[in-house]
């Protein structure tokens, strides 16, 4: 306790993770041998997303019904073909890319249905196909996928921007400003 100077019990478990390798940053001198095996009486390792396509579509389903309820959207389900894209990707953020990109299909997505088109244009393999592009090279530029992200967005809150700003995880200035850079039309 704060303050005091007599001693007190506690009877803790510590849980850690990490996405490094510990016993190679020992090797190197970058973990502290005996810290590691203070925290490592119980060590568990998870492999990559990647690793195990076939849990790739329920936990994708499991997001996309959890912020589908949230954000009162109308998607329910992912067509063969979007299936099939989730699963080929490689997922480098692991489950928090799946949340993320579950989020933001829950929102902008306008079907009850998730077609490929819809997961190619949130950056899931934008190499092989995108729903627009530009006229020379038939790719989405970086300005376009924002210009159009923040279309969806706004049109889906109203175009009211505090809400559209903090789904977008910008303030609302930036927001009013890549309004106007991007002369994103704001009648409704």
């Amino acid at each position: 306790r704060v303050g005091s100077s007599k001693a007190d019990r506690v009877d803790v478990r510590l849980i850690a993770a990490t996405n490094k390798e510990l016993r190679t940053q020992m090797a190197a001198g970058e973990f502290r041998e005996d810290l590691f095996y203070r925290i490592s009486v119980v060590p568990i390792e998870i492999q990559p997303l990647r690793e195990h396509p076939s849990d790739i579509i329920p936990i994708a389903q499991h997001y996309l019904d959890l912020y589908t309820k949230r954000h009162k959207g109308k998607v329910r389900r992912f067509s063969k073909e979007s299936q099939q894209s989730l699963i080929s990707y490689t997922w480098p953020g692991n489950i928090r890319e799946v949340t993320n990109t579950m989020e933001r299909l829950s929102v902008l997505c306008d079907n009850e249905t998730i077609d490929l088109s819809d997961i190619l244009y949130y950056g899931q393999d934008m190499e092989s196909k995108a729903p627009v592009g530009d006229s020379h090279t038939g790719r989405m530029t970086l300005v376009d996928v924002e210009k159009e992200h923040i279309k969806r967005a706004l049109s889906h809150f109203n175009f009211q921007i505090g809400k559209t700003a903090e789904f977008l995880g910008i303030d609302r200035k930036t927001l009013r400003t890549k309004i106007k850079n991007y002369d994103i039309d704001q009648d409704r």
